[in-house]
């Protein structure tokens, strides 16, 4: 501990040949301690899940978030799996008046179509309450037989990205294609070519994310516009 102190010391000595730039090389270094800790914070917030981030009523939520980030930022993404067929009837349904849909997730706030906020770090929160100012008409395309894609009017497209959370794309590409599934109780859900459900109710309140399991937060009610 002497040995230590009298190190600094020596340092802060005016006879040190640069007093000045230590002393701004260390206020600096203390200064930015806080900002750090603020991002590595703010970044945990987004990648990792909490018990009080999960929303209510999806226990599956609770159980698989920790590990669900850090598994697939280990492990490369998978090769596009085969999707099941979807039935002919239910892409007639899908499709009837041009496809125009609104999604109204499981808490009845609407899927929307909105940029990332300058603190989201590239991810956009995508789920509001009821309103016209925030994009909420949504277009079914359908991109083959099986698959759909789920189009803004402003032409983005709704994606799984790598970290399996729910994304604005602007092109459809296999990380856009879904194969739908209506429901017993007439809602929707809708499956990536990764085997995981488009969910309103995932790690965060307001963000998309999928997950393995189609149980209620995956459910969606489709509305016309």
């Amino acid at each position: 501990m002497q040995m230590f102190q009298l190190l600094i010391c020596s340092l802060y000595s005016p006879l040190s040949p640069h007093p000045f730039l230590i002393r701004v090389i260390t206020l600096l270094a203390m200064w930015s301690l806080p900002f750090l800790a603020l991002l590595l914070f703010t970044v945990k917030g987004h990648n990792t899940a909490t018990i009080g981030h999960v929303m209510p009523n999806c226990l599956h939520c609770n159980a698989l978030a920790k590990f669900n980030v850090f598994w697939v930022v280990s492990t490369p993404a998978p090769p596009s799996p085969p999707s099941p067929s979807a039935n002919p009837t239910i892409m007639d349904e899908l499709l009837a008046d041009g496809g125009r849909r609104r999604f109204m997730a499981y808490n009845e706030w609407y899927l929307s179509d909105q940029p990332p906020r300058f603190w989201e770090f590239g991810r956009s929160q995508l789920l509001f309450p009821e309103d016209p100012e925030k994009k909420q008409q949504w277009i079914i395309v359908k991109m083959n037989a099986t698959e759909i894609a789920i189009k803004s009017v402003g032409g983005s497209y709704i994606g799984h990205g790598v970290l399996n959370e729910g994304v604005i794309a602007y092109e459809a590409k296999e990380w856009e294609m879904l194969t739908p599934v209506k429901n017993e109780d007439d809602s929707w859900s809708f499956k990536s070519r990764w085997n995981r459900w488009l969910s309103g109710g995932g790690y965060s309140h307001g963000y998309l994310d999928f997950m393995p399991s189609n149980l209620k937060c995956e459910r969606w009610k489709l509305k016309p516009w």
